[in-house]
């Protein structure tokens, strides 16, 4: 029994079989991964004190598949009558599938939790979008009214044409955020390219500092793209704003 042990243990350490004789260490530290092998050695050293507290460590050794396992290791030194070590004696175990279950466990767990943050925030934000889109609703009612009371092709009137604009992208955001608290997927549509870089081309025009003028060169052939306007609309304007 004692030497079926012994070929279990090398074999669980992946060494060589070598005889019936007990392991020598050097032969287990040799298989060590480098991080791990001060600790071993440490382990070592402390055994050689009188009243050494026994050895408990979790080590990483190449298999002969070339795998790293997670090797736990409990002993103590075995001592003769005058005090000497002859060797170290214990047990050890394969704790390679553990470890990975327990990673596997701290990952889904981890992920539900951002799932349950992702959903809360989705509550907030779906609040805070009917609120904005309420605002949304009055600049929309009242710029329409001051819009058809404006004198056609008057500068106020294109000023407004401008606030009616950026208010329909407001909605457009506001739609975007309710999807995204109803984790729905907006629907995708055929639109024109040219026509939303003008649109924010004559939004930013306006919101320009002195000094700063933007000029115009469609010369690009037609370019039509399925996708979401407001999210292109969105993305232009990001890339102006930063060429600015």
């Amino acid at each position: 029994r004692t030497l079926e042990a012994f070929a279990d243990a090398t074999s669980l350490m992946g060494l060589p079989r070598q005889g019936d004789g007990p392991m020598r260490l050097e032969a287990l530290a040799g298989g060590l991964h480098e991080a791990d092998l001060p600790v071993f050695e440490a382990a070592l050293k402390g055994q050689l004190k009188d009243e050494a507290s026994p050895i408990d460590l979790s080590l990483r050794l190449r298999q002969a598949d070339g795998r790293w396992h997670w090797i736990r290791l409990r002993g103590n030194a075995a001592r003769d009558a005058q005090g000497r070590i002859e060797r170290v004696a214990g047990v050890a175990f394969d704790t390679t599938d553990e470890r990975e279950s327990a990673a596997h466990r701290q990952q889904l767990e981890a992920q539900l939790t951002r799932a349950r943050k992702l959903e809360a925030l989705g509550t907030l934000a779906g609040g805070v979008a009917h609120d904005f889109n309420n605002l949304l609703a009055a600049v929309v009612g009242y710029g329409e009214l001051a819009r058809e009371a404006a004198v056609p092709g008057s500068a106020q009137a294109r000023h407004l044409d401008q606030v009616l604009q950026a208010a329909s992208r407001g909605q457009g955001v506001v739609e975007r955020i309710l999807a995204f608290s109803r984790a729905s997927v907006r629907p995708r549509q055929v639109l024109a390219v040219q026509p939303v870089v003008g649109q924010v081309l004559d939004l930013l025009g306006a919101t320009l500092p002195p000094g700063i003028e933007v000029q115009r060169h469609f010369d690009a052939t037609p370019l039509c793209v399925q996708g979401d306007a407001t999210q292109l609309f969105e993305a232009v304007m990001n890339l102006c704003s930063n060429a600015t």
